[in-house]
């Protein structure tokens, strides 16, 4: 018996030898090129919704713009590879098969801030139990990770945002539906259509920003173009210039003006005009299907105000006006709300909301009802925790990309500077730690100049800014010659 475990011991140990070795081998033989044949880049950006993009054009989209602009010609491509809600563990999983399929030369990872609501892929919200505990220690050992991956079957699909599309790309005309024939629309117009109904939102904003706003309140445009126009003035997020459209095209079609009002609110909210807003939202309380956006609306203008105790009862009429699943507003209207309470400090009112529909069923309330007297505790467990968990993230990351040779940068978030980046640096000296919290405050004289109508993620000029800084670091770490005008 002694001898068939000593020999089962022994074959196990050479098995992870040669795994690992193999491992290596793969990483030596596909080692990635910088750059490559065509003296070309990709740079891969990951993380959460501040990667994705939510509230104006994403800083990915920018970045590629700014360095082509600085290269003279088509040197970079950068992949937005983020997705609203995801937390660092999550992006860590998706990561290797990121890196692979895309062989970036740089890599640009922002992540952390999901993990205080979002309770998936993460040990600590599963509970904690020995059984969580070893499987995460054992993942160390590449005989394990091999035999779950064959128990199992391959990994769950991971959907990746895929790169801005080409010109030719929207003129081919994938449309989910034909143009209108209607006479006089320039071709601009109709690529701008066609692209917005691919989801190619910063495509189509440039273009319609390129038509002087004369002629654009002038178009004779038919009843399904004026909604495509008129999502494309709000993706491009110049309030002024929504409000002259939307009246235009309201006084044509009377049936858009929920829709525009909606969206008038949500500028008048990234603008700080509360009121404004909250007047909005009044028009549309009695509006079949957008009750529940309306109370909603006036419960976010409360939170913006400093006042989560006015704010709450609202967020609770609108959860019970809100559709029955599987409809997701429900759970997007109460994740924001417990990122707002968390923000203020009010966890305490989270049970206000028990009872109300869809709570119940949502991870993440059940986690702040169970532990909101810890976070409000001055020696916060659960931060401690996040804190080991995005700094083992981060550096997990980092050692990634080191081990492929690719650059590796990572930020703070505009508004938000967490320990655990801050340990994963200290841990990792060679990492590229960019902090936006100092940043922001130096570029902008107020917070409505960068931050979007939810107050929480940027606006256009937010991403802007973070894409200018990113340009800055990749360039410099690439060592590529300065161009005159450039910091």
């Amino acid at each position: 018996m002694g001898w068939a475990c000593a020999g089962l011991a022994t074959a196990l140990l050479l098995l992870e030898l040669g795994l690992r070795l193999t491992g290596l081998a793969f990483n030596i033989l596909h080692a990635v090129p910088r750059p490559d044949a065509d003296g070309k880049y990709v740079v891969l950006c990951a993380g959460d919704s501040f990667v994705q993009g939510v509230g104006g054009v994403p800083f990915p989209t920018q970045l590629e713009e700014m360095l082509n602009a600085r290269a003279g010609r088509k040197l970079f491509t950068v992949i937005n590879a983020g997705q609203s809600g995801t937390n660092s563990e999550q992006m860590i999983l998706a990561l290797p098969k990121q890196l692979k399929e895309y062989r970036p030369q740089a890599l640009i990872v922002l992540t952390g801030m999901s993990n205080w609501w979002n309770t998936l892929d993460t040990p600590l919200y599963n509970g904690g139990s020995w059984a969580t505990r070893l499987d995460r220690l054992l993942m160390r050992s590449a005989v394990y990770r091999c035999s779950k991956m064959a128990l199992r079957g391959t990994a769950r699909p991971v959907k990746v945002i895929p790169p801005a599309a080409d010109i030719k790309e929207i003129r081919r005309g994938r449309a989910a539906e034909p143009l209108s024939r209607t006479k006089g629309l320039p071709d601009v117009f109709n690529q701008a259509v066609i692209a917005e109904r691919l989801g190619m939102h910063d495509k189509s904003a440039a273009m319609i920003a390129s038509i002087p706003e004369k002629t654009l309140l002038a178009l004779p445009v038919a009843r399904d173009e004026a909604r495509d126009l008129l999502n494309i003035c709000y993706h491009i997020g110049s309030s002024a210039l929504y409000e002259k459209v939307s009246a235009r095209l309201v006084s044509r079609f009377p049936e858009m003006k929920p829709a525009a009002t909606r969206d008038l609110a949500e500028f008048a909210l990234s603008e700080g005009k509360l009121e404004r807003a909250r007047g909005y939202y009044g028009q549309l309380a009695s509006v079949q299907g957008y009750e529940h956006q309306a109370l909603f609306g006036t419960g976010k203008s409360y939170f913006m105000g400093g006042d989560p105790t006015a704010a709450v009862p609202y967020i609770r009429k609108a959860l019970e006006a809100a559709p029955a699943p599987p409809d997701p507003a429900r759970e997007q209207m109460l994740f924001e709300t417990l990122i707002w309470l968390d923000r203020l400090h009010r966890t305490d009112l989270v049970k206000a909301l028990d009872g109300a529909p869809g709570v119940g069923s949502f991870p993440a309330y059940s986690f702040y009802l169970k532990n909101a007297a810890k976070i409000a505790a001055p020696d916060n467990p659960l931060e401690r925790h996040f804190t080991q968990v995005l700094s083992g993230n981060l550096v997990h990351a980092y050692d990634l990309a080191q081990a492929r040779n690719i650059i590796f940068i990572t930020t703070s978030y505009p508004e938000a500077e967490y320990e655990g980046m801050r340990l994963a640096a200290r841990q990792r000296p060679g990492m590229t730690f960019i902090k936006l919290n100092e940043l922001f405050p130096k570029r902008f004289k107020n917070r409505n100049e960068y931050i979007a109508y939810d107050n929480t993620h940027c606006n256009t000029a937010g991403y802007r800014y973070m894409a200018e800084v990113l340009a800055d670091a990749i360039w410099q770490k690439l060592n590529l010659p300065p161009v005159a005008g450039t910091r």
